[in-house]
């Protein structure tokens, strides 16, 4: 994956590095629900850095980090997955750290992985 630049928000592949930043979002009650979390129970940084460092080599979906411009901080994660290729067709979940809601940045890391 190639680094996506928009005005407020960068897409970027994640990495294990990232782990830190996110944590609020998987412990994250609403969130986890809405996005499809599963309920046994919370990932811990160990369990969440073993994942991101294998995002990069996976087949049939695309996990990049949402990384505030103004700040550098990674806010959370934007997802394409199970890709069928067949149909053009796969999921997509974006999941933001808990208090970066509000000034559109999921709105433009939506618009940016989509497009």
């Amino acid at each position: 994956m190639r680094t996506r630049h928009g005005e407020a928000v960068l897409l970027r592949p994640v990495t294990a590095e990232d782990v830190p930043a996110p944590m609020p979002m998987f412990h994250d009650a609403v969130t986890t629900r809405l996005t499809g979390g599963h309920d046994d129970g919370e990932p811990d940084e160990a369990q969440l850095r073993a994942w991101y460092g294998t995002r990069g080599g996976q087949d049939g979906r695309l996990d990049p980090a949402v990384v505030e411009r103004a700040t550098g901080r990674v806010v959370g994660e934007a997802v394409l997955h199970d890709w069928d290729g067949d149909d053009a067709s796969c999921g997509f979940r974006i999941r933001l750290v808990p208090g970066t809601f509000g000034p559109g940045l999921g709105t433009e890391a939506t618009r940016l992985i989509v497009g």
